[in-house]
């Protein structure tokens, strides 16, 4: 058995696995029954993912840019994150 730090590792690399240009079929399949494996991953996906979801929301705000988009880089600075 994984202990917490373990599985909130792999729920990190599924998320990161997730958000790649090559999710496929397959990976979502093998995440799936990781997830049903133990109650620990799939709270531990749930957690990371509402986290990683509401980051990349208030990045987005504080730039201006609709959350689906990514900001363009010179705009990741602390003097964005003001909101007009």
């Amino acid at each position: 058995m994984h202990d917490s730090l373990q599985i909130e590792e792999i729920a990190a690399n599924w998320l990161s696995r997730r958000d790649g240009e090559c999710w496929s079929v397959a990976d979502q399949v093998e995440l799936n029954v990781w997830l049903e494996a133990a109650t620990a991953h799939r709270v531990a996906y749930i957690r990371l993912d509402a986290a990683w979801r509401r980051a990349r929301r208030l990045k987005a705000l504080a730039v201006h840019v609709p959350p689906d988009e990514v900001p363009p880089s010179d705009k990741w600075t602390a003097s964005s994150s003001a909101v007009e």
